[in-house]
């Protein structure tokens, strides 16, 4: 069965690892960008785990039975919009609806923290088709498309509907 449970008790480096297992297929495309990502979710794991019950207000571990199978973490600090950050599931359970479960339990953790909206970002490349179908699935709706330091990425928003 699946749940989303509190992060705090995880092991050190779950959210790299879970971040690396998700990414390792981007390895083959751009290994240069894999290598800045991998620097970046170590430290996202460090930050994170500074405080995890404080974390826990913005960030929650998914899991089958006792196995961690993804995450999902957002930005609470430009109230009323929440930036949905890192999430994943691994690819051993990917293609099983687990990823639009954690994304519906992301917006209802938002409308019962009071947010209004959600924005997320995610890339272009075929890599991403996935994500991208998720977030359309749970409602968001692209509002763009750039290229950020060099990769094109898509841009969604969705607006909340108050949990009150």
């Amino acid at each position: 069965m699946l749940t989303f449970a509190s992060p705090v008790g995880m092991a050190r480096g779950t959210l790299s690892d879970l971040l690396s297992q998700a990414y390792d297929g981007y390895e083959r495309i751009d290994p240069e960008q894999c290598a800045q990502w991998r620097e970046a979710w170590g430290e996202f794991d460090e930050f994170a785990e500074r405080d995890l019950s404080w974390s826990a207000g913005w960030l929650f571990l998914t899991r089958i039975g006792e196995r961690t199978i993804g995450f999902a973490s957002w930005d609470p600090s430009k109230r009323p919009r929440a930036v949905i950050g890192h999430n994943c599931i691994v690819p051993a359970h990917r293609h099983r609806g687990y990823g639009l479960a954690q994304m519906r339990e992301v917006i209802g953790r938002l409308a019962a923290q009071g947010f209004a909206e959600a924005t997320v970002r995610t890339g272009q490349d075929d890599f991403f088709l996935p994500a991208r179908k998720m977030y359309e699935r749970a409602g968001f709706r692209e509002t763009g498309r750039q290229v950020v330091d060099g990769h094109a990425v898509v841009d969604y928003r969705l607006a909340i509907e108050s949990a009150g």
